[in-house]
């Protein structure tokens, strides 16, 4: 066989060769592609499992939800991702005692006229245990105005326990944290799901670390 011949089927060769290995990668990420496709990447997508929800194990599938929900476990306020809000869970079932948030281990003390402080009217709403400070009769006549006669400290949960805003005691070794797809309606969940207010249900906004329970009403997408 002359030269010329042998060399344009051995180029014949390397491009039907270079072909077949493009076709096989193309194939490849399309197969990758459609077995991915429905699996969930994001808070609150439906899984089976959770490689589903994401491949490093950061994410876990939550089976207990109807189709899957993905999420974090052990979350704290501020670290869950964009699309998400950490909330903190407590057994309905727990939910027997009453209390008041605005009043469950207030300390007020008397007014102290040689303390010399501004008076602070208000308790601290951001501390755990809510101080009003002493202050001064001559720059305040209404010193501690938030501990008036409705308002007297309370102390109705045991010290194992918090006083939720929606008005019970709930033991804090039963909390579990997750993090919920945020939500402004129903709208916003998957088929299945509702936009439920934390506050109910036994339903918390969870704090950023070492910060107090604020009690603010957040939207999360939770099975109907």
């Amino acid at each position: 066989m002359p030269t010329d011949m042998r060399q344009n089927s051995k180029n014949k060769q390397i491009v039907f060769s270079l072909f077949q290995a493009k076709m096989k990668w193309t194939l490849f990420f399309w197969l990758s592609s459609i077995l991915s496709f429905g699996c969930g990447d994001k808070i609150g997508d439906s899984c089976s499992s959770n490689v589903d929800c994401a491949n490093d194990g950061s994410r876990i599938c939550d089976l207990s939800s109807p189709g899957g929900y993905c999420t974090i476990e052990g979350c704290a306020g501020g670290s869950c991702p964009d699309e998400a809000i950490c909330v903190a869970f407590y057994p309905t079932n727990f939910l027997t005692v009453s209390c008041d948030p605005e009043t469950e281990d207030t300390i007020c003390e008397p007014c102290d006229p040689e303390a010399g402080k501004e008076c602070n009217a208000f308790c601290d709403p951001d501390s755990p245990v809510r101080e009003c400070e002493p202050c001064d009769p001559q720059v305040d006549d209404h010193c501690n105005q938030h501990c008036e006669e409705e308002l007297l400290p309370t102390d109705d949960c045991l010290p194992s326990e918090i006083c939720l805003g929606m008005g019970f005691c709930a033991r804090r070794d039963t909390e579990k944290r997750y993090c919920m797809r945020k939500c402004s309606n129903s709208g916003d969940c998957r088929n299945g799901y509702t936009c439920r207010k934390t506050g109910t249900d036994g339903s918390v906004l969870a704090p950023k670390l070492g910060e107090p329970y604020l009690y603010e009403e957040r939207g999360f997408c939770a099975h109907e």
